[in-house]
């Protein structure tokens, strides 16, 4: 017992030193003198939650501080910062910390991952920075800052991304949620282009295009597919001759039956003709 007292004495005492830091007065500093690093990892922010923000900052003031670096750079806080401008609040609570690059870009990458405000093309280009700061390969730097392995390289894959693609996502043609996922998936990334532009122009969503690409990489994908659905067909036909004691059906659907028969064999006369199957 008396371990465990000892553990909840230190919490307590832990608590309470927290708990003065917070209550302590913050420096002030003129919103005009602060500045955005130029090297933050969120570049984007979104006009209309900025707006909101700056309501609420406008009726409440200013709670948590923004923390800013010696050169007066926001380290936490961009859209804090850009919400007290919009609200016109002149003055600032800030902490100021003189923090390495590297500890800055960390903090930063580890607070936007997980956020949709950050593009994946940003977060991307900061894993890549921290790889070339620290002289580490991206296995190590995703697992000495816990993140999962799929979603670091699934950013990472965007970095590959051609120019095309990259004016396809800002012309909003194909989510980067999309293009990471392919370029992340397809082996062979010369067919990029013909792959994303088959995406767009058949509109297809996240699921459907990462099943296209798992279907290029393994050509037996695609076969197993093409039972799968033409077996779904037969188990439902199958299913209507258990029941037919039971259904009153009269030979006037007859004829669309058999039309939607000839369409299941133009189909697969077609696709075996695309195949070059004989």
């Amino acid at each position: 017992m008396s371990k465990i007292n000892k553990k909840l004495t230190e919490k307590v005492k832990e608590n309470e030193a927290f708990e003065k830091i917070k209550k302590k007065d913050k420096p002030i500093e003129l919103v005009s003198k602060l500045k955005l690093d130029p090297q933050r990892v969120r570049k984007i922010m979104s006009p209309e939650e900025t707006a909101a923000l700056a309501l609420n900052m406008k009726a409440f003031g200013q709670i948590e501080p923004l923390i800013i670096d010696q050169n007066n750079e926001v380290v936490h806080g961009t859209r804090r910062l850009e919400a007290m401008k919009l609200a016109d609040i002149k003055k600032a609570k800030v902490i100021k910390e003189d923090k390495p690059e590297i500890r800055k870009l960390k903090e930063q990458l580890c607070a936007a991952l997980h956020t949709r405000e950050v593009s994946i093309y940003d977060k991307a280009k900061a894993i890549k920075k921290l790889c070339t700061l620290e002289n580490k390969t991206p296995y190590a730097i995703l697992k000495e800052m816990g993140i999962s392995m799929q979603l670091g390289y699934r950013c990472l894959a965007l970095l590959r991304a051609t120019a095309e693609t990259l004016e396809k996502i800002k012309n909003k043609e194909l989510s980067e949620r999309t293009a990471s996922m392919i370029l992340y998936r397809l082996k062979d990334v010369s067919r990029q282009g013909e792959v994303i532009d088959f995406v767009i122009s058949n509109k297809m969503n996240t699921d459907q295009a990462g099943k296209l690409v798992a279907e290029i990489n393994d050509p037996k994908l695609a076969v197993n597919h093409i039972k799968s659905y033409l077996t779904q067909t037969i188990r439902g036909i199958k299913l209507m001759l258990i029941r037919k004691d039971f259904l009153n059906i009269d030979q006037r659907y007859k004829p669309k039956i058999e039309k939607d028969f000839r369409e299941i064999d133009e189909v697969k006369d077609e696709l075996f003709l695309e195949l070059g199957w004989k």
